[in-house]
């Protein structure tokens, strides 16, 4: 039974640095998700209802998520 593929990539430094960048913004947006996520499950534990749907512009995803995502 096959269970999964390995490949291999050889990137060029470019295209090495791009996946870098990729992957690192990826991992950031996840571990914050996850972080607020954790936030909204201890406050409602607690009782706690602070959290409000909010829209969010262009201008605050850059604060939130940090310049480096627009480079991806």
């Amino acid at each position: 039974m096959l269970k999964g593929y390995t490949y291999r990539l050889h990137p060029t430094p470019a295209q090495a640095e791009f996946l870098i960048k990729t992957i690192g913004c990826a991992r950031f947006i996840y571990n914050k998700l996850l972080e607020d996520r954790i936030a909204i499950r201890d406050e409602a534990k607690a009782g706690i209802v602070t959290r409000r749907p909010i829209e969010v512009s262009q201008f605050d995803a850059d604060l939130i998520i940090g310049p480096f995502a627009r480079a991806v």
